[in-house]
């Protein structure tokens, strides 16, 4: 297993030394190198399971973790029946030593892009954002002993 400092590195070295890294056949080779089979060309994590924090009423939250030569990064989306957002787990966004790690940013990160009713007529829509941002935050809750 490569240590994440080193996986960063390189993989920071690759992104220095070719000016369209992304598109790059060479980068692409020596990315490969490093990651294999787990990232695609665009160094987006292939086959991460996405996982539904919450899904109802065309409300719909998920987060997706991609994993790799022990090192985990995160993606994660929302969608309403009037907007939504998304993203993929990626080599060149923040890397984590535990998919815990990895989890408890992706939700946190989710958190903060969830949308808000800002029109008092929005009050059915309120309460359906509220209830997913209350399904999502209490993923974070610490089980009690008591």
């Amino acid at each position: 297993m490569i240590d994440l400092d080193s996986l960063i590195e390189r993989t920071d070295a690759i992104r220095e030394k070719y000016e369209h890294y992304w598109r790059d056949e060479q980068a692409q080779a020596e990315l490969k190198a490093i990651w294999g089979d787990a990232i695609n060309a665009n160094g987006v994590f292939v086959n991460a399971p996405e996982e539904i924090l919450y899904d109802r009423d065309g409300y719909k939250a998920w987060i997706t973790i991609g994993t790799a030569n022990g090192l985990h990064a995160f993606g994660c989306g929302f969608q309403t029946p009037i907007e939504g957002y998304g993203n993929a787990p990626s080599i060149w966004d923040e890397l984590f030593e535990t998919r815990s790690e990895a989890r408890t940013a992706a939700i946190r990160f989710l958190l903060e892009r969830l949308p808000e009713a800002k029109h008092p007529h929005e009050h059915a829509q309120r309460e359906q954002v509220e209830r997913m941002r209350k399904a999502v935050a209490n993923e974070l809750r610490q089980p009690s002993l008591f």
